[in-house]
């Protein structure tokens, strides 16, 4: 038998079962406190949470005598918690992120104080008597002191409010928090479903398809990439020069590194590069190993199937860009890590 069609317009590309779950969460009206969507970045886990916020938030959500066919009612923008939701207005519906430093940068963790500011405002009574919802989307940037001061409200929830937690990797939470939140894990989305969504967006054949392997099923960029032309071809061109590193001598390699990482902001560049790296290599390693059809990078297969034949081992490769990552994210120079990965090709 097959499953029955989702009854809610979730705007988002794939994640059937995690959408019916909660979907028959909805008409039996048995919600968790407490959520964790798990899973890589940009996979659709903030647009999901947002768009369940808006369905529990409805009026109809409180009012109707649910059924199955009741679902399509919810979200409607009609009642006054959606139109204020629409407009950004709606106060019951918190997002906790990162505040900056007094430089304009972002800081690294959200803080007790943030944490605690939420609390006040959780037992406070609802503005709308409608349900309170919070949403932190980098969960995993909660420091030590506020997931200890988070801790406490998941043991005393207060009646009628959702929390829910955006993370890449559940184990990044604290076990405390984890063990009190219903865990849902979500996976890449399948390149044959990006694809047909992408021509059911008008896309043409070639450009759907390099834009769902280019995404590595993860819905939020596709759709980015598809809808801004001059973003596609930027971020082609992008790996184009970083693959092109792999392809000339060292004296022309370190110039055109050079070329990438320019005089500013040499981190964040140099961790952007070593991401593309490794994908780069995981396509080279498909390549060796004869599965040429689950590779990234389509539009550069020819190059790539010169490059992947080589007696290299490209498992070490992608290894030694993780540890690449991991050493600039301990403040070491970029460009000597780089320069290390880079050095050779051989095995």
């Amino acid at each position: 038998m097959s499953d029955p069609k989702l009854q809610l317009d979730w705007q988002v590309i794939g994640h059937e079962p995690i959408l019916r779950f909660l979907e028959n969460s909805l008409v039996k009206r048995s919600l968790a406190h407490a959520y964790i969507f798990a899973g890589p970045a940009k996979i659709g886990k903030t647009t999901i949470a947002k768009r369940f916020c808006r369905f529990v938030i409805c009026e109809k959500f409180t009012k109707l005598d649910f059924s199955v066919n009741d679902l399509a009612q919810l979200g409607c923008g009609e009642c006054n918690p959606c139109r204020m939701n629409a407009k950004g207005l709606y106060a019951d519906f918190h997002i906790v992120e990162r505040e900056l430093n007094k430089s304009g940068v972002l800081k690294k963790n959200i803080s007790i104080e943030q944490i605690r500011n939420l609390r006040s405002r959780l037992n406070k009574r609802s503005y709308q008597n409608s349900y309170k919802v919070v949403l932190i989307p980098e969960a995993e940037a909660l420091s030590v002191e506020a997931g200890n001061g988070l801790l406490k409200f998941l043991e005393e929830p207060t009646p009628k409010t959702i929390l829910i937690l955006n993370v890449t990797d559940k184990n990044l939470v604290l076990p405390t928090i984890l063990s009190r939140c219903q865990t849902l894990q979500f996976a890449p989305v399948p390149r044959e479903t990006v694809y047909q969504d992408l021509l059911s967006r008008g896309l043409n054949n070639n450009d759907a398809w390099e834009i769902a392997a280019l995404s590595a099923g993860r819905p939020t960029v596709a759709v980015q990439l598809a809808e801004n032309k001059d973003v596609f071809d930027e971020y082609k061109k992008n790996i184009s020069d970083i693959f092109g590193l792999l392809t000339v001598s060292l004296s022309e390699r370190w110039l055109r590194l050079d070329s990438l990482l320019g005089r500013a902001e040499q981190k964040q560049k140099s961790l952007a590069i070593m991401q593309n790296l490794s994908a780069i290599f995981r396509d080279l390693q498909l390549i060796q190993i004869y599965q040429d059809n689950l590779i990234q990078h389509v539009f550069l297969r020819d190059e790539l199937s010169v490059l992947g034949r080589r007696n290299v081992s490209w498992f070490k490769k992608i290894k030694q860009v993780q540890r690449g990552i991991d050493l600039v994210e301990r403040n070491v120079t970029p460009r000597l890590v780089l320069e290390t990965i880079l050095m050779t090709n051989e095995d």
